[in-house]
């Protein structure tokens, strides 16, 4: 399955558009390598996904192929460790400006 709509349906991110800009922006990697938006996800690989203030380490327990449930969805991951931080203003992943991952 697509990193993007692994993401989407995971709810780990609310739209496939905000996955695609994470994964080329460098926010996002399969184990221990940065991914693209195409890039496969297995089960059993471990993500490591960088949010504006957290950051998630998970591993993939199933695939989905449609919109689920809170519930059902939180099924397809595990979550194996997650750190809070602050990024500085001028701070940014592999050179990609953070506004994608900033609230309005």
């Amino acid at each position: 399955m697509r990193l993007d709509q692994f993401l989407r349906y995971s709810r780990l991110v609310k739209r496939r558009p905000l996955a695609k800009i994470m994964a080329d922006g460098g926010a996002v990697e399969i184990e221990g390598k940065t991914a693209k938006a195409s890039s496969r996800v297995e089960i059993g690989d471990v993500l490591r996904l960088r949010f504006e203030n957290k950051t998630l380490r998970i591993r993939v327990l199933g695939e989905a192929r449609r919109n689920l449930s809170k519930k059902d969805a939180s099924g397809l991951f595990e979550v194996l460790e997650e750190s809070a931080h602050a990024l500085d203003e001028k701070e940014s992943l592999s050179g990609a400006p953070m506004d994608f991952l900033k609230r309005s």
